[in-house]
């Protein structure tokens, strides 16, 4: 059975010389991954959570959106799903436990 697997890095900034780094920022950057892209969020400490800063968003996607992706990948590997709640290959299930 296929897993999921993501690195997940969260660092901060190299200081340019005479560059003021602020102590707050840091860079979420998932270097290795089966099913997405690298890309890389700057966030910021602020009021005791981690805050997206303006221009690293986040990509909001709808149920069904994610499901289709979903249901490509497991079908791009041969992997079968099923609608059915008692089938034990029930799509839902199957995303969850690969999750």
């Amino acid at each position: 059975m296929a897993t999921f697997r993501s690195h997940v890095y969260l660092t901060r900034r190299e200081a340019v010389e005479g560059e003021q780094l602020n102590p707050y920022a840091r860079l979420l950057a998932r270097r290795k991954s089966k099913l997405h892209q690298r890309r890389d969020i700057r966030i910021h400490w602020r009021d005791g959570v981690f805050v997206i800063l303006e221009g690293g968003g986040i990509e909001r996607r709808s149920c069904e959106e994610v499901f289709v992706t979903l249901l490509k990948a497991m079908l791009s590997e041969n992997r079968w799903v099923s609608p059915s709640k008692h089938a034990g290959n029930y799509a839902p299930q199957i995303f969850a436990d690969a999750w």
